[in-house]
């Protein structure tokens, strides 16, 4: 409210830049000794050799009066580089920051201009974006005025020296009356501006023609006259704009270059009566560039390839984020702007069929000392940064409570950007596969049963070749003693409707078979001595009793019990 205090309090922050950091933040510096620092003070760098910066604001009211020296501020940061899990190198850097005060005695706007959609205040960048992005554009005006500026006719219009193609879509933000507009440039205003461009070398759209957010009415436009009220107090003017301008659904082809998109106040003469400051139309320029779209490129590997039920392996992956370079800086796809990267894991069998979560119960993901569980359809979906970049991370891969069968399967794993990193549209941005091998015991014992021969007509005792048998084929891998493999069978209890209980019953009364039996649990030896894979053949019986049956292969050293495997037949 006071000169004094307009040139004295004054406020210091500082925040990532859309380059070199995968997560975001900020962070504000105050002249409390015993609290110097509140916010953000943890940020992640990017995996990559681009030089991670910093923006840096200084909050002032608008009415200082002295151009001065105001101070320095050091701000000390620790650089920590994994070299292992329990190593790390650190170095530390000192920011030395010398704030000052300037005056400009021009009555016009201050401007700044960044990529993305913005709806707060923001620092110039240099804004060179693909032809389907969006762009930012924020206006400032205050000047002292001992009576009311505005007059009759007064409007405000930007101002392009660019004809803006038909679709592009701009939302103004009015910061003084907290209130949103939209318009979308139609085959009309391309017209209009095209005679207004050949005349004058620029083209003007009135903010009068922007519709407020909201309205049942295309009429409903932003009032000159009456937000022009609003804008003038007692002895001072004050406005303040943001501008969005979307390219998305344009029809742009080629590149456009040094197109300055600027605001400006003129009377009902179209005289122009203030415009933007000029020593600050150099950082209100951007850039469209045609094909450069950004891409997502993911890499990994599986720190096993043969799985042991119980292990604890862990996936690791590289997302590469790559965006063209032009004279030596990289072009915004703001296709993944303010989006945050997320990986889908999903888990498919040597049939190309996808695991449900079912078949992947007990199966638990951990990332960032978070645990993730696989969804209903058997995928996993994890957010793993709070920005689309190129980013580095391990995924452990928790078997413990798994029951899986051995056999061979693989990753299929999605990278993609959205607003959560959860979520995303139909098509993922990159998709890596990686195979692998589940050997569900360290003792590596493996049955398996030809599909044609699972479903069994029970009357005939025949499966759909038409044939009573039942070819085991056995994988074994151990270094036991005196191995040996025994099978049992069990049947499925129908006591309710979904019992997964099953009883154990007598092989003999389900096989022609002759089988040593051993003891009096319907045990029975099903091969001695076994090779690193053995096929061995059952032929069943005619009339057999209906339901779901379970075939018990259980491997063990001498009569120690080693572990089993199991396969099903109907």
């Amino acid at each position: 409210n006071t000169s004094g205090s307009a040139d004295n309090k004054m406020a210091l922050s500082m925040e990532t830049s859309n380059t070199g950091f995968i997560s975001k933040g900020q962070t504000n510096f105050l002249t409390n000794p015993n609290k110097p620092i509140e916010g953000t003070k943890d940020y992640i760098s990017e995996n990559s050799s681009i030089v991670p910066s910093f923006l840096f604001y200084l909050y002032h009211s608008k009415n200082i009066t002295e151009k001065k020296e105001i101070g320095t501020a050091v701000i000390s940061l620790l650089a920590i580089k994994p070299i292992d899990d329990l190593n790390s190198e650190v170095t530390r850097i000192n920011i030395n920051i010398t704030l000052s005060s300037a005056l400009y005695s021009d009555n016009d706007y201050e401007g700044a201009m960044t990529a993305g959609e913005k709806y707060d205040l923001f620092a110039s960048t240099a804004t060179n974006i693909t032809n389907k992005s969006n762009f930012s554009a924020y206006y400032s005006l205050y000047m002292k005025s001992n009576k009311k500026y505005y007059q009759d006719g007064y409007y405000h219009a930007l101002v392009s020296d660019y004809v803006l193609p038909v679709n592009t879509k701009i939302t103004m933000i009015d910061l003084v009356s907290k209130k949103y507009y939209y318009y979308a440039i139609t085959e009309e205003d391309v017209k209009k501006a095209k005679k207004e461009y050949e005349k004058y070398g620029e083209c003007s759209y009135a903010l009068s023609k922007f519709i407020a957010m909201g309205s049942t009415s295309s009429n409903n436009t932003f009032d000159e006259s009456q937000n022009n009220n609003k804008y003038y107090k007692t002895g001072y003017v004050d406005e303040e704009f943001i501008f969005n301008v979307s390219f998305e659904d344009t029809n742009i082809t080629g590149d456009v270059n040094n197109k300055k998109l600027l605001l400006e106040l003129r009377n009902k003469s179209d005289q122009t009566l203030n415009s933007v400051l000029s020593i600050q139309h150099s950082s209100l320029t951007y850039n469209l560039y045609d094909d450069s779209k950004a891409t997502i490129n993911l890499t990994g590997d599986f720190s096993e390839k043969n799985v042991y039920l119980g292990d604890i392996p862990a996936l690791t992956l590289t997302a590469n984020f790559t965006q063209p370079i032009i004279n030596s800086l990289p072009v915004t796809d703001t296709t993944y702007f303010d989006k945050k990267m997320g990986v889908k894991i999903s888990i498919y069998d040597e049939k190309g069929n996808k695991l449900n979560n079912s078949s992947l119960l007990g199966l638990t993901y951990e990332y960032n000392n978070k645990t993730y569980y696989p969804r209903m359809d058997g995928s996993v979906r994890i957010p793993v940064a709070e920005k689309v970049a190129n980013w580095y991370g391990k995924i452990k891969v928790n078997t413990k409570n798994l029951n899986l069968s051995s056999g061979s399967y693989k990753f299929i794993i999605e990278a993609f950007g959205s607003s959560d990193g959860i979520y995303f549209g139909a098509t993922p941005s990159s998709k890596l596969t990686i195979d692998f091998k589940i050997v569900d015991s360290v003792y590596g014992l493996n049955v398996k049963l030809p599909d044609d021969e699972i479903i069994i007509n029970g009357k005939e005792g025949l499966n759909s070749k038409k044939t009573n048998a039942l070819d085991f084929d056995t994988g074994y891998s151990s270094n036991l003693a005196n191995p040996n493999i025994r099978v049992s069978i069990y049947r499925r209890l129908y006591k309710e409707i979904y019992d997964t209980e099953y009883e154990k019953i007598s092989l003999d009364d389900y096989i022609t078979n002759r089988l040593n039996k051993i003891g009096d649990d319907y045990d029975y030896m099903f091969i001695e001595s076994p090779n690193s894979n053995s096929k061995k053949t059952l032929y069943l019986k005619s009339s057999l009793k209906s339901g779901t049956y379970k075939f018990v292969f259980s491997l063990y050293d001498g009569d120690n019990f080693i572990g089993d495997s199991k396969t099903y037949i109907i």
